[in-house]
């Protein structure tokens, strides 16, 4: 089969056609908008009885099961959206489309043209806001012209969104509302714009270039907020702006409308500065503060809601605390353990409701140490890490944490002196730790082997100095290095299959391990073989190539299994694949047609011939048996092929020629057979004596008749044979042989002499044939002679001769008259003729009847009449005796009649229809036959053929191959053939003749089969070039063993037969390469090791293999290998020792001695490790670089007291496995100084030194409070060593607690006792790490070269229930998980330590639940499907138990709602039904007060349409909104929360779903205040009667005028008083202000009111923002204190006191 797409189908011997792989679009590269496409296959048949081949074309249709595209939506007309492909010239179908979408408006958009089945866009065009038109379902009908058969094909056409619609300003005019003096940052508003395009997102921009620097805009949102201060004084009272909205393809301009509200100008804002400090955990009350300033009363907090956590003091400005606070859990309102509260007051002159705006107070919350430290990895502090290190790697490596977190520290706390330690248990040496700003970084200096053990656990613990412990587990994963190669298991690997498998056929699995693990343990396969492949992953031997066990019958294939590491490591073996014969090749016959000749009369007991016929199969499939066809039933035939007649032997009488056909047939099941022609050509033999017709024949004769010799008589002789058998003589009695002769004819004619005897005549007359052994017969003549002497000599009638000679064309169907018969004078009256005698038929009544024609004499005239067709042919002359008789008288004659040649077509002869040439033939006869080709029985020129070609198939170059003699039909070839480029030819003979006219000519095509041979040279595939020349370029390692594959390759030959491709390799200088070949069968061909590289012997080889034709003539090609060998690691390193070294007064970090160790390896194989092979005492005192060698001390000789310190040194490479070396180092080591040190618990100085001792004991912790208790309980005693004189001994020193007594501990000084002064809370603080040194009393003194930590544990008391972190726990749970995962955690948490802090739990279900819960994990887990459980919800109590409470038991109960949700596309995006809303409250609502319920609709379901709401610009945290419902109410009164002044508000909410990520939409809502009453003053500024008693809290009105007449009064008269007295500090306080007014910018108290509270409102993150000017303002303050210090010097008490303000 051949075609485009051959490959994707398969065809077998019945002729059924299947599909050979998935049938892809993609894969056959068929372009997206085509549907469906026709192609052609051509399938090539062999006819099995005259292996005639022939090639059929079969039109194929391929189709979509869908057919789906995307347009988008301005797709412009005439566009093709849809099409159907075709491969062929011609049109075999009609298409039909119909709409069925329930819209039904397809063809207003789209053209469908039912000829060629294209879909194109029409002219009306797309909408994509139309939803009717966005998406278009129909199905197309593809009809077969020839069968009315269809198929349908469903089509859907989606219209994308193109971004082609401008934005829309949602308000034509945004007006937004600020307070004069806002600062940077201040929020504004937010503009918006939609847009109903749903490609494409909007974006803000400011179009005016100076207002872009006064307001910035957020691109995504539209918000606007200030870039700097909002100063009505500066900008104006109305500042107007466009913003732009752009969608990307058009912007739209939004016109900004900004008020900037001016305060009351008798308003000011001093802007000072107050600080506070208050410790954490202070009981409150506790004084924080004092922000009094004189000449000011009435100080209050700017917003009640201040007053959550602190009061002031409205007279004396005290701040104090009104709650114990938490330095580590403050309110949200902190920040940086700070947090800033606005100061007002009233000035003690004037109204109460001047408000002045001191300024801002700053309380710090300071810390103490009440915290424990923790490990943190992922933000949080966790109790378990995982780790991991890398197997056999020598030297200092680093533990990699999972997913490369860092190990960080972490202490609520501010870190205190001493920072925090970090310790492991064990502390086996295998990890170290450093801690570098609080980073644990952790390292090991171990080898590891990870097939021995594969991870390992150590306990973290990290303590700060206030004694406060916390563990963590680390577990370490050893990392696996690819240091074992694969092992193949189950060998050896053999296997028997059928040829006829297919490809795909599963042959057996491979399988190799690996100690490994991970990718290290991946295995690859991978097979050298062209019709066997192995998967590369499972080892599955599948068949990839068509099989034949005739060309070969068996593979030994090598197999690599390559693990996946780097560098990876392989194995190979031999994969054995014996092919089993299937009866899958017919008989063939040597010949298409076999010629046999023998004589007649045979011997069928011999042999006539016989036909030969191979079988490649084997087995009984190759054992043949012959069969004659039942109609031939005179010959049979043998086992052997051997043909036999049967019976008495063949006769040619009977038949001169016999066909008959041979079958030869297989023992294979089912059997398979051919057939082949024989013809047995019959030589006639002479076996027939020719026969006279009658025994006697009578002749009457006169004795005229002999003067002149005259024909008297016609002898009938007929004989059986043929050729020179059949034509005979006569021989005539001798007595009247003088008087009477007889022709070959039979004709009897008379003589000049008269016999002697009268008047009867006997003779016998004999015939006989021309036979090799002639036979013959006689018969007697009668002759009667009559005296005609009487009658004057011959009288009568007379044939005008004795032999006349007529002519008759052949062929003609006609009656007509050929000739007659003429007598003398020519009379014809009283004549009679007559026919008398024919050897070629029968008379009657003047009619001579042949097998083809007849011939009438009229018995009148004598004229001859040929009726019917004679065929000249077959015969071409005919005799008869004709007489003619008057009365008495009569005459003969001999008449012949000669057929002449008529101009007949030729006739092809030869039943050959195919030809086979070898392919290198040129000029030879390729049709030389035993028979003519064809033959023409006509004569001269019509018998004259002429052979011509006419025609072939294919051309070459436009230029026939063959050529044929155009006299005998010979073909030859004339112009080379090409098997690889053409198989078969078809070419066409024409024959005609020379004739005049010619006939018409015949035709005949022959098949021409080029026969292969071996004309191609294999060639190398895959190679890199190198100058235009072959070249593999190969790694091997030099460790490769012998006879491993080190260079696996195809070739290629592209000659036909097997025999052909079969090829040798061989490697020319074997001697300089170190590879052997080694050849599979074609196409795989490999090289093998010899087992002599050596990389430190030689690096490269350039060898050169061929590859060579086994056939003749052997043809070759060349390719160099360039092989590059890569060390291994096969050296062990050189240390060049042992060394000897003295060691005099050796200090720390003196360098004692480098080794100096070599490898003969290059690269990481010979990069050198060095480590001590042992750590003992002595190499304690030591350090060994691992990089150079070199030998450093590292810990005070002093302990040393052997004079000999002799270790191992071990040296290793960096190479993969690791080698490695000894040497012994021995050191001579003179004595040094000593000084004090701490020996550790066992207490027995010695020479063994521990750098950090370590003590340990545990204390118990006390029930209930400890504050005030006091302890006295001595612990343990800890002292030091000292060396003197060369002794060990305990030392006269003084002992000091140095850290972490924290008041609970003390130490004698001179024993070194501990004792225990204060009782413990273990949960305050766990454990204690006390740091203690010692100084000895020597001259001069020397303190301790190391301190002793004390570690004392606080044993825990269960006095702590168990608690859950809140009361109820809910989970959404997507039905789409699996069964087993988990979520969660839900734990009880209980401050207790160990056992006390455990907990058992209990679960109440309320009904059946598909979940369970982990009491280890503290996770719920999915313990069955939830598929079917969308929108079930589930509860449940959790209950903890305290494991060793006493009874009754501590416990905690938590309640637990898991709801099942259906996962669904987070489609949509939450939407108000406006975008801006408007509403009215009044200045009066309370805290709680109901302003509106603005909710979004989300259509998606489950959690991706559950809406939360948030608020933006929530001015001063006055609003809140539940999450939930979207209802907005008041967090405090308005009176108390908004400044009098505020009107109008914006407020921006928003609704975002649970998608993931989660979708918002937005609102605004504006709100207006009414109903505004300034309480504070309606009594001071003239209410009416009226207006007064509406109010609840003002006092009746007479009651009113009097108290305000008073008051009145009494401050006029006080004014009086204070402006007599203070003259003279009202003029020094303008004069103040006056040089005040000198500095730069001195407060700028110019309509700076309200700024901070301006700015902290409206931008609802009051008491949260840092001020940049403080530092400023800072330096006016000390402009202020350098003018008092002025005053004061000129005044030492002055009236007025600058420093209060």
């Amino acid at each position: 089969m051949t075609g485009k797409y051959s490959d994707f189908f398969h065809v077998d011997n019945h002729g059924d056609i299947y599909c050979a792989k998935t049938i892809s679009f993609e894969d056959m590269n068929q372009a997206e908008d085509i549907y469906a496409f026709v192609t052609e296959l051509d399938i090539g048949m062999t006819i099995t009885i005259d292996e005639t081949k022939m090639v059929t074309k079969l039109s194929l249709l391929v189709v979509r099961d869908t057919f789906s595209q995307t347009i988008p939506e301005d797709t412009p007309e005439n566009i093709t959206v849809g099409r159907f492909g075709s491969d062929t010239p011609y049109n075999l179908f009609d298409f039909n489309l119909t709409d069925t979408s329930i819209q039904s408006v397809f063809f207003r958009y789209f053209n469908f043209n039912s000829l060629s089945g294209t879909i194109q866009k029409s002219s009306f065009l797309l909408d994509f806001t139309n939803t009717n038109a966005r998406e278009f379902e129909f199905e197309i009908r593809i009809r077969w012209k020839s069968t009315m058969d269809f198929i349908r094909v469903p089509g859907k056409l989606t219209i994308n969104d193109v971004n082609n619609l401008a934005p829309k300003c949602v308000e034509p005019v945004s007006v937004f509302q600020v307070i004069s003096g806002s600062p940077s940052r201040s929020y504004i508003g937010a503009v918006q714009a939609s847009d109903v395009d749903t490609v494409g997102t909007v974006s803000y921009i400011i179009d005016d270039a100076e207002y872009s620097k006064v307001f910035d805009i957020t691109r995504q949102t539209g918000v606007i907020t200030a870039k700097q201060a909002m100063t009505a004084s500066l900008l104006g009272d109305r500042v107007s702006f466009t913003v732009g909205a752009s969608d990307g393809f058009k912007t739209v301009e939004c016109h900004v409308v900004v008020e900037i509200l001016k305060l009351s100008n008798e308003n000011a804002n001093l802007n000072l500065i107050f600080n506070g400090t208050l410790q954490e955990e202070t009981p409150a009350p506790a004084l924080v503060a004092n922000v009094f300033v004189r000449n000011y009363t009435n100080f209050k907090f700017i917003t009640t809601k201040d007053e959550e956590n602190f009061a002031l003091n409205s007279t004396t400005g005290e701040v104090t605390s009104k709650v114990k606070l938490d330095r580590e859990k403050l309110p949200l309102v902190f920040r940086d353990n700070k947090v800033t509260f606005g100061i007002q007051a009233n000035l003690d002159d004037e109204d109460s409701c001047t408000i002045t705006i001191m300024g801002e107070l700053t309380i710090t919350v300071t810390d103490i140490n009440d915290n424990p430290p923790c490990f943190v990895g992922d933000g949080n502090c966790t109790v378990t890490f995982q780790g991991s290190v890398m197997e056999n790697v020598t030297g200092r490596q680093d533990v990699k944490l999972k997913d490369n977190r860092e190990l960080k520290l972490f202490d609520p706390d501010e870190t205190d002196n001493g920072g925090l330690t970090v310790t492991l248990d064990p502390n086996d040496g295998k990890l170290t730790t450093e801690v570098t700003n609080n980073v644990v970084n952790i390292f090991s200096d171990h080898i590891f082997d990870r097939e021995e053990t594969d991870h390992f656990s150590v306990t973290l613990r990290v303590s700060d100095t206030g004694g406060h412990t916390a563990t963590a587990s680390l577990v370490i994963t050893i990392e696996d290095k690819n240091d074992n190669p694969p092992v193949f298991i189950n060998q050896p690997y053999q296997y028997r299959i059928s040829e006829d498998e297919a490809v795909g056929f599963h042959v057996g699995v491979v399988s190799a391990s690996d100690r490994d693990t991970g990718q290290n343990a991946e295995i690859l396969y991978s097979l050298y073989s062209s019709y066997f492949s192995v998967d590369e992953r499972t080892g599955n031997i599948t068949v990839k190539g068509t099989l034949n066990r005739e060309s070969i019958p068996s593979f030994n294939d090598t197999l690599l299994a390559k693990d996946n590491g780097h560098p990876s490591l392989t194995a190979t073996t031999s994969v054995f694949i014996q092919i089993l014969d299937v009866n899958d090749n017919a008989p063939v016959f040597t010949q298409n047609e076999y010629r046999f000749i023998t004589d007649e009369n045979n011997d069928c007991n011999v042999s006539l011939g016989s036909v030969n016929a191979t079988d490649q199969d084997i087995g009984n499939n190759s054992k043949i048996h012959f069969t004659i066809s039942f109609s031939s039933r005179k010959f049979r035939v043998n086992k052997d092929g051997e043909i036999f007649c049967v019976g008495a032997g063949l006769d040619y009488e009977d038949s001169p020629n016999q066909n008959f056909v041979v079958t030869a047939t297989d023992d294979g099941i089912p059997s398979r057979s051919s057939s082949t022609h024989v013809v047995i050509q019959v030589i006639d033999k002479n076996d027939n004596a020719p026969l006279f017709k009658n025994n006697v024949t009578v002749v009457n004769v006169t004795d005229t008749d002999f003067n002149p010799p005259k024909l008297v008589a016609l002898l009938e002789v007929t004989d059986k044979d043929s050729g020179d058998n059949k034509r005979f003589r006569f021989t005539i009695c001798p007595e009247y042989n003088k008087s009477f002769t007889v022709k070959d004819t039979g004709a009897v004619f008379t003589t000049s002499q008269k016999p002697s005897t009268w008047p009867r005549l006997e003779c016998k007359v004999t015939v006989t044939d021309y036979g090799r052994e002639p036979l013959s017969s006689f018969a007697f003549i009668e002759f009667y002679v009559v005296d005609n002497s009487g009658g004057g000599g011959q009288s009568g009638v007379v044939f005008n001769s004795s032999n006349f000679t007529l002519k008759v064309q052949e062929v003609y169907n006609r009656t007509e008259d050929i000739g007659s018969l003429w007598i003398q004078n020519n009379r014809t009256s009283n004549v009679t003729f007559a026919l008398i005698s024919s050897v070629d038929g029968g008379i009657n009544n003047n009619n001579l009847t042949t097998d083809c024609a007849s011939f009438y004499l009229d018995p009148l005239s004598g004229k001859v009449t040929k009726n019917g067709i004679l065929d000249r042919e077959t015969k071409d002359l005919y005799t008869f005796l004709a007489s003619v008789q008057e009365n008495m008288d009569k005459d003969l004659t001999l008449v012949t009649i000669n057929v002449e040649d008529v101009n007949e077509p030729p006739e092809f002869v030869t039943k050959l229809k195919q030809f086979d040439v070898d392919e290198d033939v040129l000029g030879d006869i390729i049709s030389k036959a035993d028979s003519a080709i064809a033959v023409d029985r006509d004569l001269g020129e019509n018998g004259t053929m002429v052979f011509s070609l006419k025609k072939q198939e294919p051309l070459q170059d436009g230029q026939f191959n063959f050529k044929v003699n155009d006299t005998n039909g010979d073909i030859s070839v004339v112009l080379g053939l090409d098997y690889e480029t053409v198989k078969q030819y078809n070419i066409t003979m024409e024959v005609g003749d020379k004739g005049h006219p010619p006939s018409d000519p015949i035709t005949r095509t022959f098949n021409v089969l080029v026969n292969d041979v071996n004309d191609n040279a294999p060639t190398f595939v895959n190679t890199s070039s190198k100058n235009g020349k072959c070249l593999y370029d190969i790694k091997v390692y030099e460790n490769e063993t012998a006879d491993s594959i080190v260079l696996g390759f195809s070739i290629n030959d592209e000659d036909g037969k097997t025999f052909f491709k079969t090829s040798e390799l061989t490697v020319n200088n074997q001697d300089d390469c170190p590879l052997k070949p080694v050849t599979y069968g074609f196409p795989t061909m490999s090289l093998l090791s010899d087992g002599t590289l050596d990389y430190e012997t030689q690096q490269a080889y350039d060898c050169v293999i061929t590859v060579t034709n086994v056939a003749p003539p052997r043809l070759s090609n060349n390719c160099s290998v360039h092989v590059s060998v890569l060390d291994v690691n096969d050296n062990v390193p050189q240390t060049h020792g042992p060394y000897r070294v003295n060691v005099t007064n050796g200090k720390i970090n003196d360098v004692v001695l480098i080794i100096n160790a070599t490898d003969k390896d290059s690269l990481e194989n010979s990069r050198l490790v060095y480590q001590f092979d042992k750590e003992t005492n002595e190499t304690s005192f030591f350090k060994i670089d691992q990089n150079d060698g070199r030998i450093t001390i590292i810990k005070d000789l002093f302990q040393f007291t052997c004079p000999v310190a002799s270790f191992v040194v071990r040296v290793s490479d960096n190479g993969s496995p690791v080698l490695s070396n000894t040497t012994t180092v021995t050191l001579n080591i003179i004595s040094n100084n000593t000084q004090p040190w701490f020996q550790g618990p066992d207490g027995t100085c010695s020479d063994t030194q521990r750098p950090y001792p370590k003590y340990s004991l545990a204390i118990e912790e006390v029930f209930g409070p400890v504050d005030g208790m006091t302890a006295d309980k001595e612990l343990l005693a800890i002292t030091a060593c000292d060396k003197d004189d060369g002794k060990f001994e305990t030392c006269n020193c003084s002992y000091d607690i140095v850290n972490g007594g924290e008041n609970y501990f003390d130490i004698n000084k001179s024993t070194g006792m501990i004792r225990q002064i204060r009782p413990v809370n273990r949960e305050k603080t766990p454990y204690f790490l006390l740091t203690i040194s010692a100084v000895d009393h020597g001259k001069p003194p020397r303190t301790s070269r190391n301190n002793a930590f004390l570690n004392i544990t606080v044993n825990d008391l269960d006095d702590n229930p168990p608690r859950f972190d809140k009361n109820s726990f809910t989970f959404n749970v997507s039905n789409n998980h699996p069964v087993g995962e988990t979520f969660g955690p839900v734990r009880a948490k209980d401050p207790d330590f160990g056992k006390n802090s455990s907990a058992t739990y209990s679960v109440e279900f309320t009904q059946e639940s598909p979940f369970i819960y982990n009491e280890t994990t503290g996770y719920f887990e999915i313990s069955e499907s939830l598929t079917n459980m969308t929108d079930q919800t589930f509860f449940m109590a959790l209950k903890a138990t305290g494991i060793t409470t006493p009874t009754p038991a501590f416990t905690a109960i938590a309640y637990v709602e898991i709801t099942v949700y259906f996962e669904d596309p987070n489609k949509s995006t939450p939407k108000f039904n406006k975008s801006i809303f408007v509403n009215t409250f009044p200045f009066s609502a309370r805290k709680g007060y109901h302003i509106g319920t603005y909710t979004a609709v989300d259509t998606d379901k489950g959690r991706f349409g559950d809406i939360t709401y948030h608020l933006e610009s929530n001015y001063w945290d006055t609003f809140i909104v539940d999450s939930k419902k979207g209802n907005i109410s008041l967090l405090y009164d308005v009176i108390n929360a908004i400044p009098y002044y505020i009107r109008t508000m914006n407020l921006t909410l928003w609704a975002t779903d649970g998608g993931e990520p989660p979708k918002s939409g937005s609102c605004v809502i504006h709100y207006t205040l009414a109903g505004l009453e300034n309480k504070e003053c309606s009594a001071r500024i003239g209410s009416t009667p009226a207006q007064q008693t509406s109010d609840p809290y003002e006092i009746p009105l007479y009651a009113a005028i009097a108290v305000a007449g008073c008051l009145l009064l009494v401050l006029v008269i006080g004014f009086l008083v204070m402006f007599s007295r203070n003259r003279e500090a009202f003029n020094k306080y303008q004069m103040t202000q006056k040089r005040l007014s000198t500095l730069d910018n001195a407060y700028e108290l110019k309509n700076e009111s309200y700024q901070r509270l301006s700015k902290t409102r409206s931008s609802g993150e009051y008491n949260r923002t840092y001020d940049s000017r403080l530092e400023e303002r800072d330096t006016y303050q000390r402009g202020y204190d350098q003018l008092d210090d002025y005053d004061r010097a000129y005044d030492p008490e002055p009236d007025y006191d600058a420093t209060g303000i």
